[in-house]
């Protein structure tokens, strides 16, 4: 029953780093793509006022 009970610790303690560690990708995604979203339209409108 002791056995059991660490296991299912050990089980829940793997499922909420594994929900942090998606977390922390999506949010480290999301801030790329934004930089990307940034870059791009800086570099388009400088374009814009080259022409």
């Amino acid at each position: 029953m002791i056995n059991y009970s660490r296991k299912s610790k050990i089980h829940l303690l793997d499922n909420l780093v594994f929900r942090f560690m998606l977390t922390l990708l999506t949010y480290f995604v999301f801030l790329i793509l934004a930089l990307m979203l940034t870059l791009i339209l800086f570099i388009g409108l400088n374009k814009i006022q080259i022409l």
